[in-house]
């Protein structure tokens, strides 16, 4: 699904919180669309359709597929279709990079799926990140080298479309210790964001972003580093699925 836009306040406003959200769900949806849109060119895309399933194929409302094992793994946005019947899909985030770590991510229940859909039903997953404007992702209150940083990292990609394959997306950077995962809050509630290292994305070119197809939906074994207060623990696939439901 695709992520909210990530305005940075110093301080969070309820009286505005119903009136931000539905901005962020139409900039969510409108840049949908618009990757959509740039797939369709594509020469060799003979679809590309926002992925609405009946409700027999739902995890907690949200849009699912049915693996080989006849378990359900939550589904990227986009479900797109080659000319000689392939199926890619694409998943897009309308989010700030993170300001004080050089990382992105998502839900570690969605990560877990797509990363099942990529291995088990041989599917690749197109993981597409666009940032804010910057001085919509910055933070006010630090200091100036941290916002010299953040805009370094930011210019990467200058507020247009990044990413990778979710099987180059997770693989492992010991040196840096990523991917990792955080346990977070959002609406109360704790969850687990998987984040991946901002240098391993790059800036999509729809021209040849399908000229790797054919190798990015190599089978990988997934595994995090675990970020808590005091140490950093390395997780394999069998804990991360532990913690994911």
């Amino acid at each position: 699904m695709a992520g909210v836009l990530n305005n940075r306040n110093n301080t969070y406003r309820h009286t505005n919180q119903q009136e931000e959200k539905g901005k962020s769900i139409i900039s969510s949806k409108t840049l949908v669309s618009i990757i959509k849109e740039k797939i369709l060119q594509i020469q060799n895309v003979a679809s590309c359709e926002q992925y609405e399933p009946d409700e027999s194929l739902r995890v907690n409302g949200a849009p699912a597929v049915r693996l080989p094992s006849g378990k359900l793994a939550i589904a990227p946005d986009l479900k797109c279709t080659l000319q000689n019947g392939k199926i890619f899909w694409v998943e897009v985030k309308d989010k700030c990079q993170r300001f004080y770590k050089p990382d992105t991510g998502a839900d570690l229940h969605q990560i877990l799926g797509f990363y099942q859909i990529n291995n088990e039903l041989n599917e690749p997953v197109l993981m597409v990140f666009k940032d804010a404007r910057l001085n919509d992702c910055l933070v006010s209150n630090t200091n100036e080298t941290l916002k010299q940083k953040f805009e370094q990292r930011w210019n990467l990609f200058k507020g247009e479309p990044y990413g990778n394959w979710i099987s180059k997306c997770i693989k492992q950077n010991g040196q840096y210790r990523y991917p990792r995962i955080a346990q977070e809050r959002s609406r109360d509630i704790k969850i687990y964001i998987f984040y991946f290292y901002i240098y391993n994305l790059q800036p999509i070119n729809f021209d040849n972003i399908l000229s790797t197809l054919t190798t990015s939906n190599e089978h990988i074994n997934i595994s995090a580093f675990e970020q808590n207060k005091d140490e950093m623990k390395f997780l394999n696939e069998k804990e991360l699925l532990s913690l994911s439901y």
